[in-house]
């Protein structure tokens, strides 16, 4: 509602003599369509989070759930080469989540109460509103998971994950870990 009525006072608020009301409209129209581009880049991103904590995640703790999504995350923050510059890009990495695989993105759900639980959790990542997120220290680093069980995971991931990465500390089910040789970016960590 807000962005609506700033819209439609947008005349009001933008005093240029001279200028048809033609052009004027004009305006409000650029405006209506940039916002309304925003609001589905962000429904998009808020999709795309939730689909890898609905398929990586779902049934963990909240707070682990939201540890899961800011290593996602901070692939796309990080300025290393190897990551894409996009969360979209991140998820979508051929091979990055087991959930993903040939490019192509697992859309069932089954599950409507962890899927909203998802879509939550992903909604405050994307927006960054309503929590401050910090990781536990000692995580600054952390851009991969796995199942601390190796349930899902192949013997040729379980041997890399073992070969090139460091742990760092474990999430519900889960263990986070970092690259050997650290990161370029650091996340923000709790003191």
């Amino acid at each position: 509602m807000r962005v609506i009525g700033f819209l439609t006072s947008l005349p009001h608020r933008i005093s240029f003599a001279g200028i048809s009301s033609a052009f004027t409209g004009s305006l409000v129209i650029v405006a209506v369509c940039f916002c309304t581009s925003i609001a589905i880049k962000r429904m998009w991103l808020i999709n795309v989070v939730g689909e890898n904590l609905y398929h990586e995640v779902r049934g963990e703790a909240l707070d682990d759930q939201y540890k899961a999504g800011l290593i996602t995350l901070a692939r796309a923050a990080d300025n290393d080469k190897q990551w894409p510059k996009s969360i979209i890009g991140v998820v979508a990495q051929d091979r990055a989540f087991s959930w993903v695989l040939d490019y192509r993105l697992a859309t069932r759900r089954d599950e409507k109460k962890r899927w909203d639980t998802a879509v939550e959790v992903a909604t405050h990542l994307v927006d960054g509103t309503g929590i401050t997120l910090f990781m536990p220290k000692g995580w600054e680093c952390a851009r991969y998971y796995k199942r601390t069980d190796n349930k899902g995971v192949s013997e040729k991931s379980r041997k890399w994950f073992e070969k090139a990465l460091v742990p760092v500390g474990t999430f519900g089910s889960h263990t986070a870990y970092r690259e050997k040789k650290g990161c370029v970016t650091p996340m923000r960590t709790s003191v």
